[in-house]
């Protein structure tokens, strides 16, 4: 994992938090236009195949190797991504709960 590529991916969580945000929220069906669902639905669809990246997390921080990640800043940002990725697969699976 590239430092890069955790910002970038930290970023799309914070849009899809927002995201589920907005549409969870309790009077979002007459609150949220129309023509704004597609936008709003349209990249939360690859919030689960993060789960991917946060399995080699888990891996490198069981297997003890985190430790050796000696960038300081680098293992803040993944400490960061972790919790945002918990979040928003709560957020996720909340919201679809509420659906049905």
């Amino acid at each position: 994992m590239s430092l890069d590529l955790l910002r970038a991916t930290a970023g799309r969580v914070d849009v899809d938090l927002q995201s589920l945000r907005t549409l969870s929220r309790e009077n979002a069906a007459t609150e949220i236009a129309a023509e704004d669902v597609p936008k709003l639905l349209h990249s939360l669809w690859d919030v689960p195949p993060l789960s991917l990246q946060m399995s080699a997390y888990e891996e490198i921080q069981d297997s003890g190797r985190l430790r050796l990640v000696s960038n300081p800043e680098l293992r803040r940002s993944m400490a960061h991504f972790r919790q945002m990725y918990e979040f928003a697969r709560q957020a996720y699976v909340d919201a679809f709960q509420h659906q049905h």
